[in-house]
């Protein structure tokens, strides 16, 4: 077995040396029957191999599997056509590998394939894909998202001989560029213009550090140069500095560098920075931020698989000198249209949620924007113009791109419809407040007059207050819904057109949820009948601020239905309803979708609590009959007999009510509870002496003025004071209620206060 083994080895050398002289190469492949010789080889890329055929016929077959049909899938196609070989050894051909990879052939003649005559050339390099895996797997280079980015897109460039000069971002640099397009790495994979990107940082030739020099022009791949500078503090490729250098592969160099690089025409990020990028929409850009549409403006919805919407977007967008003509036509600075209660109406009807392209421009083209105003194309002259429902605008510069859409320049701001603030009862303000200049967050407060919504209201960033203004007419319901989502302190007021104060509404950071009341039922400019006692509080809750989902709270005036409070929100909810003296309330619940997770206070209109059905984890129930203001009247006639109403059971009287009586009278006598009472004059001027009779006990009494607000109270032992002169008049004409309460019951009588 040596001595034939050694004869083989001598016959192959032999061969070989005969075949060299023919087949000059790095490696020599002998052809004979049914094998190559040797059938397996490693070699590196670039180095040539020779092919010897020294008996019967053969080819080299590296396109397609003779046996199966299939295609090699080689990393280059390679045939050697068919010859006859003799001992002398024929040369078949010379084959460069220039390309690493694994190529496997056969003998495409006869059956030598199914015989087993096949080869694999295994041409192993360490190329640049090698060294970036190194660089960051090995070296700790951090450039692991590049890496990923050019062997995904770029990988032939990583791995043929050519060789190329590649300049790529370290991880900061992807990570910096990123957070400018509001992307995750990800997401960055589906950059349109990628591959392109890439391969503008790939430079034709093998450029070590010591090959460059200040104002070396490389050119790429992608077809555009890359400009090289030097100064004292290193090597800049468009900017870019080099902060490492020069590692080296077989088919290339890589530079490290401390920036993305872009060929030009490529797109902005997204349309906000265009706006944001532009000397001459500053104003823009702050208005933009002030409306809070600067978050979707840089939403990448047609790059990121993952999010549905918002975009992409077409923005008109007015330069600062546009802003400054309208805050001139308005008789306002430009810095005053940022506090504007319409920004947003301004704002939003310069932004379509789609693309439109100066080519979709053309006369008689329409499109809506955010603001739900339809705008319309115009070309004439070879300029495009935008007619708004009030104004038209000339398109300065058009077709300014971005991945998420499309910005063209306008020379003038697209007015939109601003309604008149007037109204039969003024103009009403609301006025949103956070702390240190932090925004509300996601929460919001719903303004809605006559049960029909108006706007949605928040403090946006960097700004402590919003102010808005709105008119109202004689009678008509305001209803403030919070939608609370979290956020800081906050506070709102709603004030009246002669700026009283109508709602304060403040959260309260001790509280378990620090959250605002919502109002409801605010009636504008209420006029009250002389039989007007007060306002009746009612507050309703629900323990995790989705209201009373389903339901609400019928409220029943003297036995027929007066209205439903409806709490379609937020964790607390007040609402006011006027009575009138004798009438009589009843609260009924009606079937809210979670009622251990409701309750509701009510309060008299001396803002005492009188009914409470407010418990954790029980549903609240139905209130008994409530009578809040009570008037005594005889059931028979009245009559006034020395300056005192006196009742006639016998229908003799001169009145049919006490109320009657008094007017004349001016004096008000009644006994109840073993308390003797007695008011006159009343009507008064403004002075009221009030006299007590009583056997004893403890008494506290109340002014109120037709609102609720207290005007004198006193608490008093009857049995030592016996008289107080009560004085109104530093107080408005009008009607007064007082208020004895004892600790058996509650009583309310008018007082009238006129000339």
């Amino acid at each position: 077995m040596k001595k034939g083994f050694l004869v083989l080895t001598i016959l192959y050398l032999t061969l070989a040396f005969r075949a060299h002289s023919q087949c000059e190469a790095d490696h020599l492949i002998i052809l004979n029957n049914f094998e190559f010789v040797p059938s397996e080889l490693t070699i590196a890329p670039g180095e040539t191999v020779a092919f010897v055929n020294i008996e019967g016929e053969h080819t080299l077959n590296g396109i397609t599997n003779s046996i199966s049909g299939e295609p090699f899938n080689n990393p280059i196609d390679i045939f050697l056509e068919q010859c006859t070989g003799n001992t002398d050894g024929v040369c078949m051909g010379i084959v460069n590998f220039d390309t690493a990879g694994v190529f496997n052939f056969d003998c495409s003649v006869g059956y030598n394939a199914e015989a087993g005559m096949t080869l694999t050339i295994n041409v192993n390099a360490f190329d640049l894909n090698d060294l970036m895996i190194d660089m960051y797997n090995v070296q700790e280079v951090p450039i692991y998202y590049s890496w990923y980015a050019f062997s995904s897109f770029t990988n032939t460039f990583l791995t043929q001989s050519a060789p190329w000069t590649i300049f790529v971002p370290d991880n900061d640099a992807i990570s910096e560029i990123l957070e400018y397009m509001n992307l995750g790495h990800i997401d960055a994979l589906n950059i349109p213009d990628l591959t392109e990107i890439l391969e503008y940082h790939i430079a034709e030739g093998r450029w070590l550090s010591e090959d460059l020099y200040n104002g070396l022009q490389l050119p790429t791949v992608q077809g555009q140069s890359l400009n090289i500078s030097q100064n004292e503090q290193g090597t800049f490729v468009n900017g870019s500095q080099v902060i490492s250098t020069d590692f080296e592969a077989y088919n290339g160099i890589v530079h490290v560098i401390d920036n993305c690089l872009a060929p030009q025409g490529m797109p902005e990020a997204t349309v906000m920075e265009i706006i944001r990028q532009s000397d001459s929409h500053q104003i823009l850009e702050e208005a933009i931020v002030a409306v809070g549409l600067d978050d979707e403006l840089s939403v990448q919805a047609s790059i990121d698989n993952s999010i549905s919407g918002p975009g992409p977007w077409t923005v008109f967008a007015p330069t600062d000198d546009a802003f400054a003509v309208l805050a001139d036509e308005l008789g306002i600075p430009a810095s005053e249209l940022l506090n504007s209660q319409f920004l947003s109406n301004i704002v939003n009807n310069h932004i379509v949620n789609y693309e439109i392209f100066g080519e979709d421009m053309y006369s008689g083209n329409v499109a809506n924007t955010l603001q739900n105003e339809q705008i319309e194309f115009e070309y004439s002259d070879s300029i495009f113009y935008v007619i708004g429902e009030q104004n038209t605008v000339e398109v300065s510069i058009q077709d300014l791109y971005a991945y998420n859409g499309i910005v063209h320049v306008v020379d003038a701001v697209i007015s939109p419809f601003i309604p008149t603030l007037e109204g039969t009862c003024g103009v009403w303000r609301l006025v949103l407040q956070s702390t240190s200049n932090y925004s509300w967050g996601d929460s919001e407060l719903l303004l809605y007059k006559n049960d029909e919504f108006m706007e949605s209201l928040t403090v946006f960033d960097g700004g402590a207050d919003r102010v808005y203004d709105f008119g109202v007419d004689l009678g008509d319901e305001i209803d403030l819904y919070f939608i609370d989502e979290g956020g800081y302190t906050q506070s709102y007021q709603l004030y009246d057109a002669d700026l009283e104060l109508v709602v304060n509404a403040t959260s309260n950071p001790q509280a378990l949820f620090n959250s605002l009341n919502s109002y409801t039922d605010i009636i504008a400019c209420e006029e009250f009948g002389e039989d007007y006692c007060g306002k009746v509080k009612v507050q309703t809750f629900s323990d995790y601020g989705a209201g009373w989902y389903g339901g609400g709270l019928n409220v029943y005036r003297n036995g027929v239905f007066d209205k439903q409070i409806d709490m379609p929100t937020s964790y607390a909810q007040t609402t006011f309803i006027n009575t009138n003296y004798n009438d009589t309330l009843n609260f009924v619940v009606v079937n809210p979708a979670f009622p251990d997770e409701t309750g509701y206070l009510i309060y008299d209109t001396n803002g005492q609590i009188i009914h409470d059905d407010n418990e954790d984890y029980i549903a609240p129930q139905n209130s008994p009959d409530l009578l809040f203001c009570e008037l005594i009247v005889a059931d028979k006639s009245w009559n006034c007999l020395e300056d005192a109403c006196v009742e006639l059971s016998d229908e003799t009287g001169d009145f049919s009510s006490l109320s009657e009586c008094q007017e004349l009278c001016g004096t008000l006598s009644i006994d109840e509870n073993g308390i003797e009472l007695s008011i006159y004059p009343n009507p008064s001027s403004g002075l009221f002496n009030i006299q007590f009779n009583s056997n004893g006990g403890d008494v506290e009494l109340l002014v109120t003025n037709i609102l609720g607000n207290k005007v004198f109270s006193t608490s008093l032992n009857t049995k030592e004071h016996n008289n107080i002169l009560l004085d109104l008049s530093n107080h408005p004409q009008g009607i007064y209620n007082l208020t004895l309460k004892t600790t058996m019951e509650i009583r309310t009588f008018k007082l009238v206060f006129s000339n």
